[in-house]
């Protein structure tokens, strides 16, 4: 009980020493040090030493069969100085006939960074130690892998993406095979991004990045390649050319014996890498993720076990050709060039180069084609638009004026019918009032048809012949008008006496009784 105690007490002493000496290292860290994503482990070292130098671990990066990488930076002055990357390998982990080419790593990495090949992470600190038996390798960290970069914009028809990307791929590797070096195992998790500093040693966040190959296990030179039959060479099945598979099969198998000699390996086998690489980007999956999804349903070792083998003999006999659809023309008929079974019918990394460079030429033409031909559209659309603008305010204004030529219309027409109706209503008010005299008409002596007689006495009016002869309630002659002064008017015709509507009404009321 007393030892489990003190074991406990040992593990919270621990944990409190990681928070309180590492905590404040972790804020003072530069921004682009805290992005880098790490992996679930259950335990990792706070501090590794390389070469008598201390480095004190945040979180460990990725893994493999035989080693780790660590994220950490070196301590100096108790404050971060370099964020960088620790690979540990661990010699006891790898079989022994394959150990020096654990060893090979470190030496071909450093001679690359001897001759000063951008495309390779810098080596800062290397030491194989003898008691622990691990070899530790401090570098340049890096910002993300490629497989990160690719997984998301995979077949999702991005031309220009696909051939940038390609490019990049090309321009990691190619230095590789100018210095006589086949890497052996291609594929987006071994290839990363990294800052380029515009200062010599002073990173920001804001440099540019740029792509680099990493984990050199199973790099090969050109001078090396007649030997390395006699060796199991490793690589991923996944990305393996056809001759690669045969190197890595059983020495007691013929059939992939046979074809060892048949089909050496080479920087062709790269190319096919490149070739399954830039299948995924084209089209979003691998050419054999059918062989995947054939065993999904498996437990991850039986799963893993099953899809190796039918991986390798798929590879290897080609009974199940790798299919081709009709988009990306240019890129998959390249593509199809670096998936030739027969590596001698593959291009190499410089004539890949050299036709992406022809189809960069071709794509800039056909799009400053396709830009001019979008100008012209949208200079045809703006001419639409402005003869559609002058139409429709040409109709608006035909409108308006039909409206107007309406709204008068129907004025004048209610006009009309006001003057219609208002003489109408006069006729019949005056009809009306005429009736109303009851004095049997217009012809009822009053107002005679004939010629009016005057007489010379003023205002004395005598009918000569009263033509109603129907009419008994009024006499024949009557003097209906009382004598008045002759007027001025009457003095220029004194023979005719001016009657009014005014003074007939009069007479009419006093002498008749009309209206009382």
């Amino acid at each position: 009980m007393k030892n489990k105690l003190n074991i406990l007490v040992l593990l919270l002493v621990i944990q409190y020493a990681k928070v309180v000496i590492t905590a404040p290292l972790q804020d003072e860290l530069p921004p682009e040090c805290k992005t880098l994503n790490f992996e679930t482990v259950e335990s990792y070292p706070d501090v590794i030493e390389v070469n008598d130098k201390q480095f004190v671990i945040q979180g460990q990066i990725q893994h493999g069969a035989t080693s780790r990488v660590f994220h950490a930076f070196e301590q100096h002055d108790n404050s971060p100085k370099r964020c960088m990357a620790i690979k540990v390998i661990d010699l006891d982990k790898i079989e022994h006939n394959l150990k020096n080419q654990a060893t090979n790593e470190a030496k071909i990495l450093g001679e690359l960074n001897s001759k000063n090949v951008e495309r390779v992470p810098k080596l800062f600190e290397i030491e194989q130690h003898p008691t622990k038996k691990t070899i530790s390798m401090v570098m340049e960290l890096a910002h993300h892998d490629l497989f990160d970069e690719i997984t998301p914009n995979m077949g999702r028809g991005k031309h220009e993406w696909v051939r940038n990307t390609l490019k990049e791929i090309l321009q990691a590797i190619h230095p590789l095979h100018q210095n006589g070096i086949v890497h052996g195992d291609l594929k987006p998790e071994n290839m990363a991004y990294f800052r380029s500093p515009r200062t010599l040693n002073t990173p920001s966040k804001d440099d540019p990045l740029i792509l680099k190959v990493i984990d050199f296990g199973g790099v090969i030179k050109n001078e090396e390649l007649p030997k390395a039959c006699e060796e199991i060479v490793t690589g991923t099945v996944m990305y393996m050319s056809p001759e690669q598979v045969a190197w890595c099969a059983a020495r007691e198998d013929e059939e992939f014996m046979s074809r060892r000699k048949h089909f050496p390996l080479s920087k062709k086998s790269d190319v096919w890498s490149i070739g399954i690489i830039l299948y995924q980007m084209l089209f979003g999956h691998s050419p054999y993720s059918w062989i995947t999804k054939k065993y999904e349903h498996l437990d991850e070792i039986e799963r893993g076990e099953k899809t190796d083998i039918e991986l390798r003999q798929t590879i290897f006999d080609g009974k199940n050709p790798i299919e081709f659809d009709e988009n990306y023309k240019d890129l998959a008929i390249l593509d199809i060039r670096c998936l030739n079974r027969n590596p001698d019918k593959r291009p190499e990394i410089e004539q890949i180069l050299e036709e992406m460079e022809k189809l960069e030429s071709k794509v800039e033409d056909l799009e400053k084609k396709i830009e001019g031909l979008e100008k012209m559209e949208e200079k045809i659309n703006q001419m639409e638009e402005e003869k559609g603008r002058k139409e429709e305010k040409l109709e608006e204004e035909n409108n308006k004026k039909e409206e107007e030529k309406k709204i008068l219309q129907e004025e004048q027409e209610q006009q009309q019918m006001a003057a219609k109706q208002q003489f109408l209503a006069a006729q019949t008010n005056w009809q009306q009032y005429l009736k109303n005299l009851n004095f049997g008409g217009f012809n009822n002596g009053y107002f005679p048809l004939v010629k009016l007689q005057i007489i010379k006495q003023g205002g004395q009016n005598v009918y000569g012949q009263n033509v109603n002869r129907g009419t008994n309630n009024m006499p024949h002659v009557m003097n209906i008008f009382p004598p008045k002064m002759i007027t001025q008017k009457q003095k220029v015709f004194p023979k005719m006496q001016i009657i009014t509507l005014p003074d007939l009404l009069i007479n009419l009321k006093n002498v008749h009784g009309v209206g009382k």
